[in-house]
């Protein structure tokens, strides 16, 4: 009949757990994880662990796990490539968006002729902090390279 009984204190310790930090990394981590008590989490159970539990859901075809694992990895990488799209370098579109947002700030003050150098000095900024985060650790730790 589509009704079910559920543990509503389980269920809710799931939700307030997915605000800690290691809640986050949790869901992020879901196809990799593999959650050791599930009583914790309110009977909550990952799929594709090879568990009773996961066994007993039968599968529209035989790889179907394989289809659903590449369709998550996907949409994980596209949020990874918009991510890193939004960042406000110039040839991003971040970048321009940026461009926009400071011209529109500017240009009712008359400092229109300041924006190119506001944006050019965020997109210097954005980009030494990439190569810092690739070159600071051979920096500070030389001998792990």
């Amino acid at each position: 009949m589509g009704v079910s009984y559920y543990d509503a204190e389980g269920l809710k310790g799931i939700f307030n757990n997915l605000t800690t930090p290691f809640g986050m990394l949790v869901l992020m981590a879901i196809p990799i994880y593999v959650i050791l008590d599930p009583v914790q989490w309110g009977g909550f159970l990952i799929l594709v662990n090879d568990t009773t539990d996961a066994l007993m859901w039968s599968v529209p075809f035989p790889q179907f796990w394989l289809v659903v694992q590449v369709l998550f990895w996907c949409g994980w990488f596209n949020l990874a490539v918009g991510t890193f799209n939004a960042l406000p370098l110039i040839p991003l579109d971040g970048g321009y968006i940026l461009k926009a947002g400071t011209d529109w700030i500017l240009e009712p003050r008359g400092l229109l002729k300041y924006s190119g150098y506001v944006v050019n000095a965020v997109s210097f900024v954005m980009l030494f902090v990439i190569i810092a985060i690739f070159m600071l650790p051979s920096i500070f730790h030389p001998g792990m390279m």
